[in-house]
């Protein structure tokens, strides 16, 4: 089974249990799946994995975002809140992942959906 095939038993799978599919599945992960990458989806990615792959995004966007919105009276004043907003998101969100994955107890990615 090939990682699109999978993927997409894997949303109705977890849909089934009463997940809702931008919860299995955030849109940035469904555009890197749209684009060919091959990224397994967060709730079977560590905690690290999650908390950069999910905190570094997060910053890097709130920063753009109030830059543009003039909250920031200089480049240097907007790093630090930004970081602060990564580090806050992505640890939040790493912690809800694995905790959805333990509740659901999922096994890795590469045995999840296996025939046995």
């Amino acid at each position: 089974m090939d990682h699109d095939e999978k993927v997409s038993q894997m949303l109705d799978n977890l849909s089934s249990k009463g997940m809702g599919r931008f919860t299995i599945a955030p849109p940035g992960f469904r555009l890197a799946w749209f684009l060919g990458w091959k990224v397994k989806p967060p709730l079977f990615l560590g905690f690290f994995a999650l908390f950069f792959g999910l905190g570094i995004p997060f910053s890097i966007l709130w920063g753009i975002l109030m830059g543009f919105m003039g909250h920031f009276s200089s480049f240097e004043n907007g790093i630090l809140p930004s970081v602060g907003a990564g580090i806050i998101f992505g640890l939040i969100m790493a912690i809800y992942y694995r905790v959805k994955a333990m509740e659901l107890d999922l096994p890795p990615w590469d045995q999840y959906l296996e025939e046995r």
